[in-house]
């Protein structure tokens, strides 16, 4: 059976990290993700068979280590939420998420079993893929986004469980500092002086590099975990 396309105009968007919780994205999303505000017209649990969840796509590695990408894994899934929204809301979104490329998927639905044409977001670039299994955790800030947004949902309790159990990074002292002002200047001290989107996100990968350049530099003496 082929899978349902969306409406005319519109993206079937199958989101699985931060964009699952309604704080994040959708009608209720907060200030600092702008981007990610819209009035989707449906949104419904899924599953994304043949893939797995990993943490492993680099961030800022003193407070937001790595985020979430999708990869090829057969006999795992991703669960999340199909959003239906239009396709300006979804340039917007992926404007916004610097790391990510779109790549086509398709999904299942939990309530009625429909599959899905879907689009979702994957780490653009292999040179921002953490290898270091101990080293490529979330922030507890992203992993709560996260887990929050699951259990909004009501998504698969197993599925659920395992993200609890999921090792997180807890920044402290001056990293929490850091990672704030981090947090703060690229979603809200960019767009308040009013730097267009697409130099954010060089501003983005110039930072985030730069950490983890200066963690990699350190790990060539002693490779201690974050």
């Amino acid at each position: 059976m082929t899978a349902e396309r969306a409406p005319e105009g519109f993206v079937y968007y199958f989101a699985f990290g931060a964009n699952i919780n309604p704080k994040v994205h959708g009608k209720e999303a907060s200030d600092r993700y702008q981007g990610r505000r819209n009035d989707f017209i449906q949104a419904q649990p899924a599953r994304l068979p043949g893939y797995r969840l990993a943490f492993n796509l680099r961030g800022f590695a003193f407070g937001e280590p790595c985020f979430g990408s999708v990869e090829r894994c057969y006999g795992e899934e991703v669960h999340g939420v199909c959003y239906c929204i239009t396709e300006e809301a979804f340039a917007r979104l992926v404007e916004s998420e610097f790391p990510y490329k779109v790549i086509d998927v398709e999904v299942e639905t939990y309530d009625d079993g429909r599959r899905l044409q879907a689009k979702t977001l994957q780490a653009s670039s292999v040179r921002d893929i953490e290898t270091c299994p101990k080293c490529s955790i979330p922030s507890k800030r992203y992993w709560s986004l996260i887990v929050e947004g699951c259990k909004y949902w009501k998504l698969k309790p197993e599925y659920v469980k395992r993200l609890e159990n999921t090792q997180y990074f807890t920044p402290s002292g001056l990293q929490a500092i850091l990672s704030r002002f981090f947090l703060w200047f690229i979603q809200i001290g960019l767009a308040k002086l009013k730097v267009p989107m697409v130099y954010r996100k060089y501003v983005y990968f110039v930072i985030c590099r730069l950490s983890w350049w200066l963690v990699d530099l350190k790990h060539l003496f002693s490779h201690n975990h974050l």
